[in-house]
């Protein structure tokens, strides 16, 4: 019989991940515009063909990420959030029709007690 899913050191991990992402559930935690500039400059000079984001908040990254693989012409996005709270604020604020068709956002495996 396999051991419990939060057993172990990983499981221990993951269970500070989730009290992480439940303490910061209600926090902005935005980059600022010299940072979004970055990140854009990046995407478009490396021009890769998959941008993974970990941790999407309210999206704020996202809009300057997606809005380098636009700018490339190709290429794909990936967001992933662990609090299922900003996962909801996120698609509020950045529909889906305001993300560019390559682009993909899920949440994490949720945080579940």
């Amino acid at each position: 019989m396999l051991p419990p899913r939060e057993a172990g050191p990983a499981g221990r991990r993951r269970g500070h991940r989730c009290q992480q992402a439940e303490a910061y559930q209600d926090i902005y935690i935005p980059i600022s515009a010299q940072a979004g500039r970055l990140l854009y400059a990046l995407v478009r000079a490396i021009r890769p063909e998959t941008v993974v984001e970990f941790g999407t908040s309210f999206g704020i990254s996202t809009i300057y990420l997606a809005a380098a693989v636009t700018d490339n012409g190709a290429g794909h996005i990936y967001t992933t959030e662990l609090s299922s709270k900003k996962v909801g604020r996120r698609r509020r604020t950045l529909p889906r029709p305001a993300l560019p068709s390559r682009s993909r956002s899920w949440p994490a495996t949720p945080c579940t007690r």
